[in-house]
């Protein structure tokens, strides 16, 4: 199309010297701006091309649309602040937004007011991730529920089985400060951190408002688990409870460790229990007591022989102490048993403490009277002593065990001069009270020769 007249009808003009082809109508009657071969209704083609729409009612009320770089630019403008954005849907009827992006730049889909980057008024489906980025602080996500408690939740639900079913659930209730994490199961819910900071598992409240933590089972006791990952070598660690201050200062600790063997998953699994304490004027916790893999209990020591042992260094108290709680005497203090079977018992009767063991008929068998008493006694060797480690200020009076074991060797456990593996001295020990029946016999027997000479001497006499 060319003219060149300035005018061509009322309303319309073309200036004389615009360029070649700014105006082309071809005959499929495609509008071409810049171009003489539009491929839409309306082609426009220039270095620079852009289209404004400008609102003449206002000052400066543009938008503005432009393409260049590989990029299309939409902008808006009201006069010296920035335009809004409305992208509506239209029924013939309603005009409905569905999403605005304000003069500030934040966009809102089901809102036309948002407060935020991005705020959106209804539900939200995500099928990959979504991330929140703040790139000078902390990313946030906020949900917000315009009814009475301002509570909100994040939903998990299956694919294809729409917004009303969920699978998992995280509900913010404002109203009661609480956090609560739902599951899709009989149970309900899981999980709750009430206003208060506990974790409640199992319990939508508190047991107990001095515990900080609470595990309830669903059907029966309440478990916790501490797991390592992977099968542990000898000596480390498989789980540890620690107990610290607020800031993070350690005072005590429980620990369960390998205790050698082999560990093999689901048949063999050797553990100890450690228990760990600060004592005053230290800054961390040290072993006071284990449990090894046998059950056996050790106070102050490892490693050592026994199913109970107590090391510890004492002043002006008690290594061990046993307090009964009734005063009424007459009960076991301690109570020595063999498979089940009593052997013996420390007891405390009112202002005394008997040791004793068993020593009823029904136990015994094989009962025969004890004779040479008196020679078996004259065997023995009485003598005064003192242990190395005591010094000779200390003098005391007994036996040898081995000269003792020579006569009566029941009375005497261990052999002489037997040593353990690691070369130190295994010593003999002498259960004293076992001599008693033998001096028993020995003064009897005495008693009956005595009597003898009596008898014989008031013969004597009377004759």
């Amino acid at each position: 199309m060319s003219q060149t007249k300035t005018q061509l009808v009322e309303g319309f003009n073309i200036n004389p010297s615009a360029p070649a082809d700014a105006l082309v109508i071809d005959s499929s009657g495609r509008l071409g701006l810049g171009t003489s071969s539009p491929s839409t209704l309306l082609h426009l083609a220039s270095s620079d091309p852009r289209i404004t729409i400008q609102d003449t009612d206002g000052t400066n009320q543009t938008l503005t649309i432009l393409q260049g770089a590989g990029a299309t630019t939409f902008r808006t403008r009201n006069d010296t602040a920035n335009g809004t954005f409305f992208f509506q849907q239209f029924d013939g009827t309603t005009n409905s937004t569905a999403l605005t992006i304000a003069s500030t730049g934040n966009v809102g889909i089901g809102t036309t007011s948002p407060g935020q980057v991005l705020h959106v008024e209804g539900n939200i489906r995500a099928d990959g991730s979504l991330i929140a980025r703040n790139p000078s602080a902390t990313g946030q996500i906020f949900i917000q529920s315009d009814d009475a408690t301002y509570s909100a939740s994040i939903n998990v639900g299956g694919t294809g089985n729409g917004l009303g079913y969920t699978t998992g659930q995280l509900y913010f209730n404002s109203e009661t400060k609480e956090v609560i994490f739902n599951t899709k199961t009989s149970a309900g819910e899981s999980v709750r951190i009430d206003s208060s900071g506990r974790l409640l598992v199992g319990t939508a409240s508190a047991l107990d408002a001095a515990m900080t933590a609470i595990i309830r089972g669903s059907t029966g006791a309440g478990n916790l688990m501490l797991a390592r990952a992977g099968a542990p070598s000898d000596g480390q660690s498989i789980g540890t409870i620690y107990l610290a201050d607020n800031q993070g200062n350690q005072g005590a600790y429980i620990d369960a460790a390998r205790d050698g063997g082999t560990w093999t998953g689901g048949s063999s699994h050797p553990t100890r229990l450690i228990f760990a304490t600060t004592s005053d004027g230290a800054s961390s916790p040290v072993e006071r007591m284990r449990i090894d893999r046998n059950g056996s209990v050790q106070i102050g020591a490892s490693g050592r022989p026994g199913s109970f042992t107590v090391d510890g260094d004492v002043n002006n108290n008690e290594l061990v102490s046993f307090n009964n709680l009734r005063t009424v005497g007459g009960y076991a203090e301690v109570d020595f048993r063999t498979a089940g079977t009593e052997r013996g018992n420390i007891r405390w009767e009112t202002g005394n403490v008997s040791y004793n063991t068993s020593s009823d008929y029904r136990l015994k068998e094989n009962i025969r009277a004890l004779t040479g008493g008196i020679e078996l006694v004259k065997q023995l060797r009485p003598c005064l002593f003192n242990f190395i480690e005591a010094g000779p200020e200390d003098t005391l009076g007994g036996f040898i065990a081995h000269e003792v074991q020579e006569v009566v060797d029941y009375a005497v456990s261990g052999q002489k001069d037997e040593v353990r593996k690691d070369g130190s001295i295994k010593p003999q020990s002498i259960d004293q009270s076992k001599l008693v029946p033998l001096l028993t016999a020995a003064l009897q027997e005495a008693i009956a020769k005595i009597e003898t000479l009596e008898a014989k001497v008031t013969n004597l006499e009377a004759s």
